[in-house]
């Protein structure tokens, strides 16, 4: 990771019938997400990739 931010990758694991993905310690420390947390993912219709939330930092909008 470098000063500016992080960039990299995880695998989509299967557990409980529900696909999950690891959140990387750097993004954990640097957001201060927590066990139970709730992070919301963004998918715009005409984006080109999904945006994430962090806790307390807005949630989605719900027409």
């Amino acid at each position: 990771m470098s000063d500016d931010g992080y960039a990299g990758s995880r695998k989509v694991l299967e557990r409980g019938g529900s696909l999950t993905v690891g959140i990387p310690k750097a993004i954990v420390d640097r957001y201060g997400i927590e066990k139970g947390d709730d992070v919301f993912w963004s998918d715009q219709k005409d984006a080109d990739r999904p945006t994430f939330i962090p806790p307390g930092q807005g949630g989605p909008e719900v027409a």
